[in-house]
């Protein structure tokens, strides 16, 4: 398991683009559960809004980036 803050700032990379989407800046906590649901996402274009990443939808955490299936699955928030 590792710590949040381990987490922040690892790159988002998308397994069928092959493309980084984003890097963790934040997470979104659920109290009752006591859990991470999803991610904030910095991106390049941050003017255009916040974007997050359902914690569902997340493929692996590794040491040096998180991977999803698709670069579908960051949406605005």
């Amino acid at each position: 398991m590792k710590l949040s803050t381990e987490l922040r700032n690892l790159p988002i990379v998308s397994i069928a683009e092959g493309e980084e989407v984003g890097v963790v800046k934040d997470f979104i906590i659920d109290p009752a559960q006591k859990a991470i649901v999803a991610i904030v996402i910095e991106d390049p274009n941050w003017f255009e809004g916040a974007k997050i990443i359902s914690f569902s939808l997340i493929h692996s955490i590794g040491d040096f980036a998180i991977t999803t299936e698709n670069a579908s699955s960051v949406v605005a928030l």
